[in-house]
């Protein structure tokens, strides 16, 4: 048999493309002048190889050998060409199991012990590294190693590194180096028995697409495109490619392929599309109406824990991400309902007789659902409006005389805004000697009266006499909630009403009637009775017209939503979507009385606004009532009611027609059934009836396909309507927004319309730090849960084979290596969380001890400038907060004294409206047994947040915090009761503790303050916390003799950050989450202080409002809080929960029963 060079073969032999100069092993003469393959030997060696898969023989890469350790690539000149430091090697050296915990000294089996000065070319001297898996010393193999437990087969890196530890260079040299191993296997796809069609990809990501760009993908592309093993691989690829004409890899700048290997290295942001493969994302457009427990609120402003409808079935948010600006497309139904989303986002069609999920942009023609009749009645809307005409002189002389002491603040506070003139007028009062003031407690300027006469106040401060049109301003009246007669003001207002502006404010109508009904609930709503004027059209009809010109009123509507319009843009303020049902009722009437009519024996409402027949026909449809939108050719739009069914659900839900009108309507329809006709069955399921001719055999039943009998009779039957998409239009570019929901089919309606929502699993946002375009929102926790998913079919398979001793096999490996930036952010949570674990590899360190460069002193000038943020930068130990109020919490550690027991449980109901809400009850509690008077606070949350209260009582020094509490929202239900929580929780508190005043922070609050006052006979009041009054608080914490004393934490202290599944994990510990809630709020940059990112800080906010309160002169005196002690002779009773007066000063029951919580010992 002749050997030949394969030069001699090129242009001879059919397979060329496939042998290489250097082939001369396996080639053979089988005839005069005619050379191939010799395939024994080529079979025969790769048995021999112990290889998985046969070698592609399309690309002979035999001589272009494997690196056999990370060590060797490091340091070899046609390798990386890096010499790494000591941990980096060490860690690499670690995570891929690549040395011999036998034949390797002892002390560098532990990578913490590993000194940072150590050189790294001398690791050998220490470690006995693997080759290919294999030790050369004792033979041991890394198959073994793992399977005894010697060694651990990481799958993850974790590392928390101060900046400037070389983060960039370990991964210029560990990426390259595990993309040479990958491309060495070989058919990696089929190595690890994926589909053929399988990629394998490696991604690098950052808080950016520019960021992963810049700080990952350029530096380790660089470092692959300088790699002389890379250089000669991509020659050799270059080429086979000229030889055979097909394309085997890509270096571009964004990625880099070997499509003969289906590998890919790139780059992508924080972005759950792309790190998730083809996994779709549900995106509603901004504005779009989502049926809550609320109302119907705008997708933007749902909220996490709100409940959700689709049809009769409710659901919980569960999470809500807002994904950025993207193109969306129109989609609009037969009855003209519409919704704006992207062309991607799933929608629940009839397809083929069945229910399926179909994209927005393949819907056209299909009937989708809508859902019927989901419209929860709720709470009147509250309104926060204050009138400007309040802040009047008089006003401001009768307050200044029932207080005689005050500060400026709670002027405003008072009069509900800022008055003009203010200080001009306490000058001018000043200057007469009827006013005087001084600098007291927290640098508040103190003003006291010495003349209480009104009219000498008066003359000296400004004008007696009030004009009579500031008189009318000054009687007016604002309503603070909504009501039948203030909607139908305002549909009024809306049918026919002028109000493009101030100057022109009017309502008019030809009907005597209706101005008559209209005047008197304006009267009635404002106690004002509007001028109005007769005036008669060239038709001859007499027209009234009512002139809306007090500017407070005028200003109210323009508060509550009814903006500037014309006829062709007008539309129904947001809040009346969010109301309850009386005041939609007072609306349609207003709408229907005056642009109502009955046209071919069914209800009819016309407008010239397209966007305002949207808005009633989402209002009725939610209501659950068939409606359509039809436009004619003069441009008028016409909502209809046809289904006969519906009008008699009309008629119970508001009058707006005259008697005549009703009897023609109910004459007409009288004789037919109340439900949905063949017609509209036959129209909205078409594909599951046969035709014949122009008759339909729907019209005879008997000819209905037995097997869609049953069907249709279920669709007449269920709360959903269907109706056919006619038109997918492009829309805008618009902000896009992510919901999902806990319910098991993942839907709800938007518009009306069902959506499916999409799959996220958590919503920590990573940190942004400009608004450029390239910026990607993302959740720190979905990064790193979808990056992980997709390692894992790629872990099971490496793993096998590792198992199997194809002990040369590279793992799929997660990889973080990051400067933290609080004590609870992601990089911390996974070395906290794996701390100790076979799987993964973590490691914690400052900068000084992963970089040999530097040491702690090099740092000296940041940590004297700001030595917080230099140790979490440059330390890698971050404080609880990025920027805390408390930078170091410890240090009211001395301030901690015992607690007073209050025992109280959590409980929950069912509302009528079928929202399921939480409430506490006190099942007993022991207050000092002479208490002093007390002061009780509360920052009360309705949905999805805490109802926290403290108990302050002043000591003489400082304030003395006795106990706090909290009710938080229960896993599924996250709605508080207010009502409830108050009688069984706060009215026993305020008997026993002796609590001479009840206040909030929150100005939702203040029904909630209006009920204790009457109820419990003591003083209430709302102040809303200034980055003023939290600097009070802080220098009474910080004071060198204590002036705050706070209750003992229930848990040691130790066990407070480490909680886990967060806020639950306090149940019950109140006293313990506030410890927590100081460590965990922050500062930003205007002074105020905010809750930390995935922290409450309600508690803290009780408590703060309660040492104000009880450390300033002026609310010491009104609230009498030095005021005589009292016995305390309440027991609170476990059963009752009330309050009782007893002889015993022992309260209640048993700590830590069933059901409740009990909070710590006795003072």
């Amino acid at each position: 048999m002749k050997r030949l060079n394969v030069s001699d073969l090129i242009d001879q032999t059919p397979i060329k493309h496939s042998i290489r100069e250097t082939d001369t092993e396996y080639v053979e003469e089988i005839s005069d002048g005619e050379f191939a393959l010799d395939m024994e030997r080529i079979v025969a060696d790769v048995l021999n190889s112990g290889a998985r898969v046969a070698p592609d023989l399309r690309i002979d890469d035999r001589d272009l050998k494997e690196f056999p350790n990370f060590y060797e690539w490091c340091f070899s000149k046609d390798g990386g060409n890096q010499a790494p430091f000591a941990k980096q090697l060490a860690l690499a050296t670690h995570l891929m199991a690549e040395y011999c915990p036998r034949c390797s000294h002892k002390a560098f089996r532990n990578i913490h012990k590993i000194p940072v000065n150590f050189p790294a070319k001398d690791f050998p001297d220490k470690v006995q590294f693997l080759y290919h898996g294999v030790c050369p010393k004792c033979g041991a193999r890394k198959s073994e190693l793992v399977k005894s437990g010697e060694l651990n087969a990481y799958v993850e890196l974790d590392v928390c590194a101060g900046q400037r530890s070389g983060k960039s260079a370990f991964f210029n040299l560990l990426v390259p180096y595990l993309t040479h191993k990958w491309v060495k296997v070989e058919k990696p796809v089929e190595t690890l028995g994926l589909m053929s069609s399988s990629i394998l990809i490696g991604t690098c990501t950052a808080l950016t697409w520019a960021k992963a760009q810049e700080l990952l993908y350029d530096p380790i592309s660089n470092a692959i495109e300088n790699s002389k093993w890379f250089q000669q691989y991509f020659q050799l690829l270059d080429d086979y490619e000229e030889r055979t004409g097909i394309e085997l890899y890509k270096f571009k700048d964004t990625f880099l392929s070997f499509n003969h290997k289906n590998l890919i290295l790139n780059t992508s942001g924080p972005n759950k599309r792309t790190l998730r493969g083809s996994t779709r994302w549900l995106c509603i457009a901004e504005g779009e109406r989502v049926n809550t427990q609320r109302g119907l609120i705008p997708i933007e402003n749902v909220s996490i824990g709100d409940t959700v409808y689709r049809g009769s079935s409710s659901r919980v948010v569960t999470n809500k991400v807002f994904t950025g600006k993207k193109d969306t497309v129109k989609l609009t139904t037969s009855n003209g309902l519409t919704i704006n989303l992207t062309s991607d986002h799933r929608v629940l069609v009839l397809k083929n007789g069945k229910r399926t999920w179909v994209k927005a942009e393949d819907s056209l023609g299909l009937p989708v659902a809508i859902s019927l009749g989901t419209y929860k009645d709720v709470a009147p809307y509250q309104f926060n409006f204050v009138k400007p005409d309040q802040n009047n002189r008089q006003e401001l002389a009768i307050y200044m005389i029932d207080n005689q002491t005050f500060q400026l603040a709670d002027i405003e506070n008072f009069l509900g805004s800022q008055f003009p003139g203010l200080t001009a007028i306490t000058s001018k009062l000043r200057k007469a000697n009827l006013l005087d003031r001084k600098r007291g407690l927290g640098n508040y300027m103190t003003y006291w009266l010495l003349n209480r006469d009104k009219h000498t106040l008066l003359q000296a401060s400004g004008t007696l006499r009030e004009s009579k049109q500031k008189q009318r301003r000054l009687s007016c009246t604002i309503p603070t909630k909504s009501s039948y007669k203030l909607g139908y003001v305002i549909g009024a207002l809306i049918a026919d009403g002028s109000y493009n502006s101030d100057v022109e404010f009017s309502y008019n109508t030809s009907s005597q009637d209706k101005v008559e009904l209209f005047l008197k609930f304006f009267e009635e709503l404002f106690n004002v009775r509007p001028n109005y004027s007769n005036y008669y059209l060239e038709s001859g009809v007499k027209m009234y017209k009512v002139h809306i010109g007090v500017k407070p009123i005028k200003d109210f509507f323009r508060h509550i939503g009814l903006s500037p319009a014309v006829a062709n843009t007008k539309f129904i303020p947001q809040f009346l979507f969010e109301t309850d049902i009386k005041s939609i009722r007072g609306l349609l009437k207003g709408l229907f009385l005056h642009d109502g009519m009955i046209k071919h024996n069914y209800i009819s409402y016309s407008t010239k606004s397209e966007v305002l027949a949207n808005d009633v026909l989402s209002l009725l449809t939610c209501l659950g009532f068939h409606t359509n939108l039809v436009q004619d050719d003069d441009d008028l739009y016409y909502v209809e009611i046809r289904n006969s069914k519906d009008f008699l659900k009309w008629s119970k839900l508001t009058a707006s027609f005259d008697k005549q009108k009703k009897t023609t309507v109910f004459n007409s329809i009288k004789d037919k059934k109340p439900n949905y006709s063949r017609e509209y069955l036959l129209d909205i399921i078409p594909d599951l009836f046969h035709w014949s001719g122009k008759y339909s055999m729907f019209n005879r039943p008997d000819l209905i396909a037995n097997e869609h009998a049953d069907y249709v009779q279920y669709l007449a039957k269920d709360d959903l309507r269907w109706l056919k998409v006619t038109s997918i239009e492009p829309s805008s570019n618009t902000n896009v927004y992510d919901i999902e929901v806990d319910h098991k089919d993942h839907t709800f309606s938007v518009n009306n319309i069902c959506v499916h929502n999409c799959i996220i699993d958590e919503i920590g946002w990573f940190p942004h730090g400009d608004d450029s375009d390239e910026r990607e929102r993302a959740s720190a926790n979905e990064v790193y849960v979808s990056l992980d998913r997709s390692l894992k079919t790629v872990r099971k398979s490496t793993m096998k084979l590792l198992k199997e001793g194809y002990d040369n096999i590279p793992l799929a490996y997660g990889c973080g290596i990051s400067s933290p930036s609080s004590y609870n952010d992601k990089i911390m949570e996974l070395v906290r969380n794996f701390k100790g674990s076979k799987e993964v590899l973590v490691h914690q360190a400052p900068t000084w001890e992963m970089n040999p460069l530097f040491t702690k002193d090099d740092f000296a000038k940041e940590y004297q400038d700001d030595p917080i943020k230099a140790e979490r930068d440059f330390g890698a130990n971050p404080p609880m907060a990025e920027n805390a109020w408390i930078s170091d919490v410890k240090s009211l550690d001395h301030l901690l004294v015992n607690r007073w027991v209050i025992d109280y449980q959590y409980d929950h109901f069912t509302n009528r409206s079928g929202v399921d809400m939480v409430f506490g009850k006190l099942r007993s509690t022991k207050a000092p047994p002479t208490c002093p008077p007390t002061v009780l606070t509360i920052d009360a949350g309705y949905s999805n947040n805490s109802f926290a209260l403290a108990i302050t009582a002043n000591d003489g020094r400082g304030a003395n915090v006795l106990a706090v509490a909290e009710i938080a929202p229960k896993k599924g239900i996250t709605v508080i009761n207010y009502t409830r929580t108050v009688k069984q929780l706060l009215y026993p508190l305020i008997k026993a503790f002796n609590v001479q005043a009840v206040g909030a922070d929150r100005w939702n609050s203040l029904k909630l303050l209006q009920d204790i006052e009457e109820d419990c006979h003591v003083q209430t009041f709302q102040y809303s916390l200034k980055p003023t009054d939290f600097d009070l608080v802080y220098d009474y914490l910080m004071e060198d003799l204590p002036a705050i004393k706070l209750p003992r934490p229930e848990m040691d202290l130790g066990q407070i950050f480490v909680t886990s599944d967060y806020p639950h994990g306090f149940k019950y510990k109140p006293n313990s989450h506030l410890y927590h809630q100081f460590s965990t709020v922050n500062v930003d940059g205007r002074g105020s202080v905010e809750k930390g990112n995935g922290y409450t800080d309600d508690i803290l906010r009780a408590v703060a409002l309660g040492i104000r309160t009880c450390v300033l002169e002026d609310t010491i005196k009104k609230f009498n809080l030095r005021g005589a002690t009292k016995q305390t002779r309440y027991a609170i009773g476990a059963r009752s929960g009330s309050a009782q007066a007893t002889s015993s000063s022992t309260i209640g029951s048993k700590t830590g029963s069933s059901g409740g919580g009990s909070f710590g010992s006795r003072g």
